[in-house]
């Protein structure tokens, strides 16, 4: 999802699915998310490190996933840093009913991938959250929810966040098939050698990804009232 989204709200006027929906209809700009970057948690059920840097540094709209073995056990979006985000996922005390990440009580180590929103009007975490959610609905239809989720949301989704959501869930299961990294362009496919980063050429597409480069996605179309789940933060 690239481009730059030119959205303009007035001035008592706050994003949301109505006017998203308005956005696409009038070709509006796009959705432009970077990533994804790689991060290796080490965790007890009171503490977590890792070395946090780029995105997970900024305060953009991000989504993010924990992966452990390639299985997707967890996905979630913040406006925070990761590392604020992870503090009061580690330090919930049940306050307001939440407690906190319940994986961090059942494994040791885990996979933190993180995409972030570039060009959200507002710092709004509505595209992002819409992603989410349909990650979260691929990761069921091909078994049970993730492990370590706890709470599900619904927002109408485009076929822009299904498209992206889909190449999170290859790119982030892929990583352990075969002993093979799927290509880290984020396309979700696999180069032939164990020692490749990436498909033949697709180290170009990464770099152009990054300047706001076009995507190749599938061609946008109208938004439909169509439901569908959207994972916790």
């Amino acid at each position: 999802m690239t481009g730059n989204c030119l959205l303009k709200l007035k001035p008592d006027e706050r994003l949301n699915a109505s006017n998203r929906a308005a956005r696409w209809r009038e070709r509006i700009g796009h959705v432009k998310i970077s990533g994804p970057e790689h991060f290796k948690l080490n965790f007890d059920a009171k503490t977590c490190t890792a070395n946090f840097s780029g995105l997970a540094n900024t305060k953009k709209p991000k989504l993010y996933v924990i992966a452990i073995d390639g299985e997707i056990i967890y996905v979630g979006v913040t406006k925070s840093t990761m590392r604020a985000r992870f503090y009061g996922g580690w330090n919930a005390n049940g306050k307001n009913g939440y407690h906190g990440y319940a994986f961090r009580h059942t494994h040791k180590q885990a996979d933190l991938y993180v995409w972030c929103h570039e060009d959200a009007v507002e710092r709004s975490s509505l595209d992002v959250e819409t992603v989410e959610a349909e990650v979260a609905y691929l990761v069921r239809k091909a078994g049970q929810w993730p492990r370590g989720q706890t709470e599900i949301h619904f927002h109408p989704s485009e076929d822009e966040h299904r498209e992206r959501a889909e190449g999170i869930v290859k790119y982030v299961t892929g990583q352990s098939r075969d002993g093979r990294q799927s290509c880290e362009c984020g396309c979700g496919e696999y180069p032939k050698s164990r020692k490749s980063r990436f498909l033949p050429g697709h180290d170009l597409r990464k770099a152009y990804h990054g300047t706001g480069g076009a995507s190749g996605l599938a061609k946008r179309k109208t938004p439909n009232n169509e439901p569908r789940p959207r994972g916790a933060e």
